[in-house]
């Protein structure tokens, strides 16, 4: 009753603004993880998912390359590239090590050790490689013989790579579907927020301008009894010490001075 009346017009409006100014806080702060997620499916995990099975198809081509030159070797067709084609070969597997190293830094902590063990069959095979690309145009047989260590270590990248791209694509799916959840559950969040905001300004509009609306009703009986000169109304009863209290006070002279 004592506080002033633009404290009591203005509450609800003011608390309507702080809690959206709440709501935009938060919805600022979601959309800040949103993004870094985002930025996390789209910067690391999709690209290290994509180089990985490049690297799949670069290593299934160098398997494809090797028995290519054991067979031209083998029937002594175009023996003069062998030599070039080979070294190549060997600065292909250099360049896809080195492609694997890099994904590495940015792969997830558990899959670290998958790579490492990938690296190191690429380096077993680059060593495998090695010694049959110097010894494919000397000795065939020989060079031949050593293409089974090769298919050795093929085997097992192939089984570390298809391991690396399945948990890669997982890790990645499960981001994006993590982010899409967390961006569905802020939607919600922020629309209950707002329709409660709502709810409870209404609320407190309502609920302070009946209250207003019945001591001015009061005043305005008190006011009417007074004009029709009954002074035995209790005034004491409407004291109050915002801006309707003076209407009130003057009241109170009014009838101090009819008696």
């Amino acid at each position: 009753m004592d506080t002033p009346l633009i404290i009591k017009i203005g509450f609800a409006p003011a608390f309507a603004l702080v809690m959206l100014a709440c709501l935009a806080t938060g919805a600022i702060i979601l959309q800040r993880t949103q993004s870094a997620e985002l930025r996390q499916v789209v910067q690391v995990d999709m690209p290290n998912s994509l180089r990985m099975q490049k690297v799949s198809e670069r290593i299934t081509a160098i398997h494809g390359q090797l028995y290519f030159l054991l067979t031209h070797q083998a029937a002594s067709i175009e023996v003069e590239k062998i030599e070039g084609e080979s070294q190549a070969m060997l600065a292909e597997v250099d360049s896809i090590t080195k492609e694997v190293e890099t994904a590495r830094k940015t792969a997830p902590a558990d899959q670290k050790k998958s790579y490492d063990d990938l690296i190191k069959a690429l380096k077993n095979t680059r060593g495998a490689l090695d010694v049959i690309c110097a010894m494919i145009g000397a000795d065939f047989g020989t060079a031949a013989g050593f293409a089974a260590p090769f298919e050795e270590e093929y085997a097992k990248m192939s089984a570390t790579l298809h391991k690396i791209v399945d948990a890669g694509q997982k890790v990645t799916d499960t981001n994006a579907a993590a982010s899409a959840a967390r961006a569905k559950t802020a939607q919600t969040a922020t629309l209950a927020g707002a329709l409660a905001t709502l709810l409870i300004a209404g609320a407190l509009a309502v609920s302070l301008t009946l209250t207003l609306r019945r001591d001015v009703k009061k005043i305005a009986g008190a006011t009417e009894a007074l004009s029709r000169g009954d002074n035995a109304i209790n005034l004491d009863a409407l004291a109050r010490k915002d801006e309707l209290g003076a209407i009130v006070s003057s009241l109170t002279v009014f009838r101090d001075n009819q008696l």
